[in-house]
Formats: structure tokens, C-alpha cells, sequence
């Protein structure tokens, strides 16, 4: 998440995406957010703005190894991973960019990252930005594929034309909640925006 963006149209979006957790989850468990800050510095003034559009509260934020809600450098990346424990919770993981499908940068998030955040029932919601000049159809398929096949994780994406959420789950009960709260949320449009 990208402090020059804080506040855009966006923040609210993911905000509704989720609620779709939250519905998917009937309350019982909360959403941890890994904010994956970058930009400029974050002040608590922003990172309390930042949780009000998600609809989430301070003790939903995982700072990890930050200091003073300073941004994930590359050297304390995998230290920030590894000391964040979900203990069930569902998770948003906020990239500036999304999954990285070759070489990934600080605006990425590498599957072989997200795959350790979940957890038998848990549900690892990603933020995912459409790449600029892709113009085909289906766009956030290619990012549902970037996941092994073999490794009993289920994928349900939503798509619009600017971003995506790509939900990650090892149950089929929660895939299959996740997909009813979409299709409830988005009506008659959700056979045009749910990615399965």
C-alpha cells in the first residue's frame, strides 16, 4: 500500500471486498491486515485512515518489524513475513501492485509468500492492480494460474476493469461461502466478475 494513494477511490473498494470476508467468515474471525506499506512515510494519522476505509481497527493491523510505521524495506522483508502469525485469522495482504508473476519488486507480493498465510479454514485476501496495456478479457487469470495446482489451495478472483481481489483458501466450505457472498453482493454481474 502506497501512501501517495491513501484515500482514493480504491481504499473504499477494499473496504467492500472486505465485508465480502467478513460475510464469508459470519463474524467468527477476525482480518489481520499486512499492509505492506511503501510511498512516503506512514504517521499514525495515516495509518488510522488507512484502517477506517478498510473498516478494520488498530489491533487488525500487523506492523511486524516496522519502525515507527516506516515502509517494508527489502532487507526486513522476509522478517516481516515470518513474524506475522494469522492463529486463524483471515488476512488482506496489501501490495501496491499485486502477485508478482516473474521478478518481484517492493510494489509485489510473491506467491510463495502467500501460500504460508493460509491456514486449514482461513481465507488470504490479495489486492491485485491490472496490468497497464492489458487490454484481453479475463485479465486476472493469469494470477489465479500463478498458484500450483497440486498444492490444495482455491482460488476465487473478482475483476473489474482497473483491479482485482484474489481470495486464497485451503477449504472448500469457505470457497464456496466466499462465492455465495459475491454473487449476493454483485447480482446479476457476478458471472462477469467472479474468476474461479
Amino acid at each position: 500500500m502506497n501512501r501517495d494513494y491513501l484515500g482514493d477511490a480504491l481504499d473504499f473498494w477494499k473496504g467492500a471486498m472486505l465485508d465480502v470476508v467478513r460475510a464469508s467468515n459470519g463474524g467468527r474471525r477476525p482480518v489481520k491486515v499486512l499492509p505492506m506499506f511503501t510511498g512516503a512515510r506512514w504517521k499514525r494519522k495515516d495509518r488510522d485512515t488507512y484502517l477506517a476505509l478498510l473498516r478494520a481497527n488498530d489491533a487488525d493491523l500487523f506492523d511486524g518489524l516496522l519502525s515507527k510505521n516506516d515502509r517494508v524495506t527489502k532487507a526486513e522483508r522476509q522478517a516481516y513475513f515470518d513474524a506475522f502469525d494469522a492463529g486463524g485469522a483471515d488476512v488482506f495482504l496489501d501490495p501496491d501492485t499485486g502477485i508478482a508473476l516473474s521478478r518481484a519488486t517492493g510494489q509485489h507480493v510473491r506467491v510463495d509468500e502467500v501460500a504460508p498465510l493460509v491456514s486449514i479454514g482461513n481465507v488470504v485476501a490479495v489486492y491485485q492492480h491490472r496490468p497497464r496495456g492489458d487490454r484481453k478479457g479475463r485479465w486476472l487469470r493469469r494470477y489465479v494460474n500463478a498458484f500450483p495446482a497440486d498444492d490444495g489451495l482455491k482460488l476465487i478472483g473478482y475483476e473489474s476493469a482497473q483491479v482485482g481481489m484474489l481470495f486464497v483458501t485451503r477449504s472448500r466450505e469457505r470457497a464456496g461461502r466466499l462465492r455465495r457472498a459475491l454473487y449476493q453482493r454483485l447480482g446479476p454481474t457476478a458471472p462477469d466478475r467472479v474468476v474461479e
